[in-house]
């Protein structure tokens, strides 16, 4: 009975946990902790659009992250985050995400096995030359299978989502403090 119930949760660890990152230009170490984000231009590709679109749909206008439309959200999200690990002067970056999708399947989709997915392309550029830094590109890709893991997913999908893609975008940039780890995103 133990074996089972170890399998069991190690199957839910392994279906909720990976992410990447594909470095294609790693960003300068000189930037952690001598830079700052001044803007994030977001743009979405033709899949993106249509599911960005009806992930928004289903949002309630509330004054917090969960009531903000995707294209507020993200660019958000990135400079609050980037804030709180200290990227508050220096450098003047400008963060260019092109995201290709934006996977949010509701409750019954999940439940059979659909994945909430966000993942594009980040470039960062000097802001004042326009000077190429850095280019990765971020797959947040999440499997909550089952009844179980539809309890683990719970609510705020898409900020979750966002707020992943976010600690992979900074860690490129200023990894988090041993303290931080888990905290690299606002709540």
């Amino acid at each position: 009975m133990r074996f089972l119930l170890f399998a069991l949760l190690l199957l839910l660890a392994g279906g909720c946990s990976p992410r990447t990152v594909e470095v294609m230009q790693a960003p300068p170490a000189a930037l952690r902790g001598a830079s700052y984000i001044h803007a994030v231009d977001l743009s979405l590709g033709p899949d993106a659009k249509r599911e960005v679109a009806a992930a928004d749909a289903k949002v309630k206008p509330a004054p917090s992250y969960v009531g903000m439309p995707f294209a507020t959200l993200l660019p958000q999200l990135l400079k609050d985050a980037a804030a709180q690990r200290g990227m508050k002067d220096g450098r003047a970056l400008t963060l260019t995400v092109e995201v290709d999708h934006l996977n949010v399947p509701g409750a019954g989709s999940s439940l059979v096995g659909r994945h909430d997915r966000l993942a594009g392309q980040v470039r960062v550029e000097d802001s004042r030359t326009g000077q190429a830094l850095g280019s990765f590109y971020v797959d947040v890709d999440q499997h909550f299978p089952g009844l179980i893991g539809l309890i683990v997913r719970g609510g705020g999908v898409r900020e979750k989502l966002a707020s992943a893609f976010v600690r992979h975008v900074l860690d490129q940039l200023a990894p988090a403090a041993a303290g931080q780890a888990k905290a690299g995103t606002p709540r």
